[in-house]
């Protein structure tokens, strides 16, 4: 007996709305990083700080140079 198209598809739908769940996630979780590293340099009276990202191939890709406007 074979499946329907639409019983094929579903199994795509749900690894796309993952993919993009787990997007939105990573996305959200490097913003908020970079918000509580302004808050600290703010707080520390200091301009220049860095976010690192370890769970990277390279490290210098993993590095985010964050600036706080004076």
């Amino acid at each position: 007996m074979q499946g329907t198209h639409h019983e094929a598809a579903a199994p795509r739908r749900e690894l796309a709305s993952l993919s993009e769940s787990l997007a939105h996630r990573e996305r959200w979780a490097r913003l908020s990083h970079v918000a509580q590293l302004l808050s600290y340099l703010k707080a520390a009276r200091l301009r220049l700080g860095l976010v690192l990202t370890f769970n990277v191939s390279f490290l210098r890709t993993g590095v985010r140079r964050v600036v706080q406007s004076p």
